[in-house]
């Protein structure tokens, strides 16, 4: 069985502990309540007349709200059922396996063959490490001065206004860099 795998050829990895169970319970309910945080900043905004998405009647956001009303419960019950198979087999001494998962005792163990870091990995590794603790610096502090006007705004009633637009952009700015960075430098070191 190996022990290093998470995906093989394009699925997942069954848990092999409760452990990692829980942990892809939490990985995957994490991803739906960020979709669901998102439509609900959009909403959000909408309500407060911050942004127009120039409604001509109830009817226009019918489809939003009927989908934020059905599919999250939806996924946050299909998760909790996963959850508890899960766990009941591992009780039972088996490892319970979803149809969009491998077993894994059909995943071949990794290779034993070590890999050594070269020289300029190495070099790669800390330079990505030092460019990301920069511009995390960075992010953090316009983050906090850009969430400081908005809640300064929301205490006196006010809405959202421009600084709310500008923390939404740099939340997504930062994932974007991250994503990115992240690529990049997976390309250098697979010599691409």
């Amino acid at each position: 069985m190996t022990e290093a795998r998470r995906v093989w050829r394009g699925r997942r990895v069954a848990p092999r502990t409760p452990r990692e169970a829980w942990g892809a319970f939490a990985a995957e309910v994490g991803v739906a309540a960020m979709v669901g945080i998102g439509i609900a900043v959009v909403l959000l905004l909408v309500a407060q007349d911050e942004i127009s998405l120039n409604p001509r009647n109830l009817w226009d956001f019918f489809w939003i709200r009927v989908g934020a009303l059905t599919i999250g419960p939806l996924v946050l019950g299909y998760e909790v059922w996963l959850l508890w198979q899960r766990l009941s087999a591992f009780r039972r001494g088996e490892v319970f396996v979803d149809d969009d998962e491998h077993a894994p005792d059909a995943v071949p163990a990794p290779s034993g063959r070590k890999r050594r870091e070269t020289a300029a990995q190495k070099k790669r590794r800390k330079t990505f490490w030092r460019v990301m603790i920069l511009i995390t610096a960075v992010w953090v502090f316009c983050a906090g001065a850009a969430a400081v006007l908005v809640v300064d705004d929301f205490r006196k009633g006010r809405p959202f206004g421009e600084a709310g637009m500008f923390l939404i952009g740099l939340v997504a700015l930062y994932v974007v860099i991250v994503v990115l960075s992240v690529k990049e430098k997976r390309d250098k070191d697979r010599g691409l």
